[in-house]
């Protein structure tokens, strides 16, 4: 159905009135806000076909309307205007607060969200950035016990991952060093892809640690729950959205245990520009009523995601500037720093 001026008009004022009222929309209101000069019979009958063509539903409550995600979808991708970006002075502060903590990336990441949940009033996420490929570059092997050692991986980014790993036969230190510097040797500066082409003349003891040594490069570089910083779950949870101690339960494992962010997050790093799911076009039920807005942020050697979660009922003028916005100033920091 191609929208007609008129309807997208309705269309625009029943989903910004919803979002800041959290009310069924009525057709007065709507003749009122419009600025169409029409009727409320005229008002309601345009209704009518906006509801039969899926854009908006209604409570069985009330007479008033409210967007369906297809409405939400129109208006994020037709209907958007400037009027509800983050100001100028907003921008500058933001600014500020970033320059304030310098060179610290940590500390980048805790105020992106920090500075997004205030301002947007939802949880805000950000993953750590990581580079495009994730290279061996040393390990090494400690004695612990009898038969456990420590393992002890790094990777070409400076990232250190160690695991307890169980011995085939008690080892001495020796024995130990010679097999790490034997690994790092003969598999420094090799990807996930290229250890097994050129692991070489292994014996089968050595063959396990490789195996042991590929798990925690795996964990590199897949993104893990560990990987997303959050904040603003609070503020989140206050929306009348999640008032339901199911919901809220829901919202919370979702953030702390990873969930399907973990599927989405990848595919956000190979993507330019805001990224917009809404409602239904979530993969898990637990999110079809909310919306997620992610973007990638970085350089070209190391890049990560940051976004804004929260009900499909949000400011998505604003928050869309404002997660844009946030990824820009951190990419430009980040460029400073890395030299590019």
């Amino acid at each position: 159905m191609e929208l007609s001026e008129r309807q997208r008009r309705i269309l625009q004022v029943i989903v910004e009135e919803y979002i800041s009222t959290v009310h069924p929309v009525a057709s007065e209101n709507i003749a009122a806000r419009s600025g169409l000069g029409v009727k409320q019979a005229t008002v309601r009958n345009e209704m009518a076909e906006l509801e039969a063509a899926g854009y908006i539903t209604h409570p069985h409550t009330s007479a008033g309307r409210i967007p369906s995600d297809k409405g939400y979808r129109y208006f994020v991708e037709n209907l958007l205007d400037n009027s509800g970006n983050l100001s100028n002075d907003e921008q500058r502060t933001i600014q500020h607060q970033f320059y304030q903590v310098q060179r610290d990336l940590d500390e980048w990441m805790r105020l992106s969200t920090a500075v997004l949940s205030r301002a947007l009033q939802n949880a805000a996420i950000i993953t750590e950035p990581k580079g495009p490929s994730v290279l061996f570059k040393q390990c090494q092997l400690l004695s612990l016990q009898d038969r456990t050692a420590l393992l002890i991986l790094v990777t070409n980014d400076g990232t250190v991952r160690q695991a307890v790993i169980t011995l085939d036969q008690q080892r001495s230190e020796d024995e130990l060093a010679t097999v790490g510097n034997k690994l790092t040797a003969l598999l420094r500066g090799k990807s996930l892809l290229e250890i097994p082409l050129a692991d070489g003349d292994l014996n089968e003891f050595e063959r396990a640690v490789e195996s042991q040594m590929i798990g925690l490069l795996r964990s590199v570089e897949d993104f893990s729950s560990r990987d997303i910083t959050y904040d603003g779950l609070v503020k989140m949870l206050n929306q009348p959205e999640f008032k339901a101690t199911e919901r809220v339960k829901q919202v919370i494992e979702l953030l702390e245990n990873g969930g399907v962010l973990l599927t989405i997050l990848p595919d956000v790093l190979n993507q330019e520009g805001v990224q917009v799911i809404i409602g239904d076009e979530n993969k898990l039920n637990d999110l079809r009523q909310c919306s997620i807005i992610l973007t990638r942020y970085g350089v070209d050697e190391k890049a990560g995601v940051l976004g804004i979660i929260g009900p499909t009922r949000m400011e998505y003028g604003r928050t869309i500037s404002g997660v844009r916005y946030v990824s820009r100033l951190l990419s430009e920091m980040m460029r400073d720093v890395y030299g590019k």
